[in-house]
């Protein structure tokens, strides 16, 4: 026993040891301590980007359930008669509220402008004496309306579908009121056009 002992120390102390076995043994150490840590981290940054996946799908599913039933809405004002027709003006105001507030926090610059100036449009003719209420009138917060579900159906869905189109598929007599609806078309895009420039205007001042 007494010679494995002092074999053991003379080992342990000779120049093999320090030079060779010795940084062999700490290297083995150190590599075992860092991989530990780094097997720790990579196991945190699983569960954290597990947690922010998580959170995403959610915040995706959410923002995709609120921009599905604002499309729905909106398409419901020009083809369901009975969204308008069929609700007291207490609650039409409250639901177009609530278009508005769910468009400017989904909605893209062009989707949010052009429902600026359909509501701008609506308290026009509201303060209008009703002598000077006409058809125009009427026709203009209809094509209003279909820009904005185009657009919206656009941003949203990918998919282009021409305003036109949408008052055609509600109206029967869409041709007749068709040179009409397009000179509407065109000066609200004109309305659009002139926001642009003036926001533009205000930025480069």
């Amino acid at each position: 026993m007494l010679i494995i002992i002092r074999w053991l120390e003379a080992f342990f102390g000779s120049n093999t040891f320090n030079n060779a076995i010795m940084p062999i043994l700490i290297a083995l150490v150190v590599s075992g301590v860092l991989a530990w840590f780094v097997n720790k981290r990579v196991e945190e940054l699983k569960h954290d980007n597990s947690k922010e996946l998580e959170k995403e799908i959610f915040i995706r599913e959410v923002t995709s359930k609120e921009k599905n039933d604002m499309l729905k809405n909106w398409s419901s004002l020009i083809l369901d008669k009975d969204a308008i027709q069929g609700s007291s003006q207490k609650a039409l105001t409250k639901k177009f509220e609530d278009l508005y507030l769910k468009t400017a926090m989904y909605g893209g610059q062009r989707l949010v402008v052009l429902v600026s100036l359909f509501q701008t449009n609506n308290v026009k003719k509201a303060n209008l004496p009703e002598k000077f209420k006409g058809e125009k009138d009427i026709y203009k917060t209809l094509m209003y309306m279909a820009i904005i579900v185009s657009e919206m159906k656009k941003e949203f869905t990918d998919v282009e579908i021409s305003p036109q189109t949408l008052i055609q598929i509600k109206f029967n007599d869409y041709f007749e009121k068709e040179t009409l609806l397009k000179s509407l078309e065109k000066e609200i895009e004109e309305e659009y056009k002139i926001y642009l420039e003036k926001l533009k205007n205000q930025d480069t001042q």
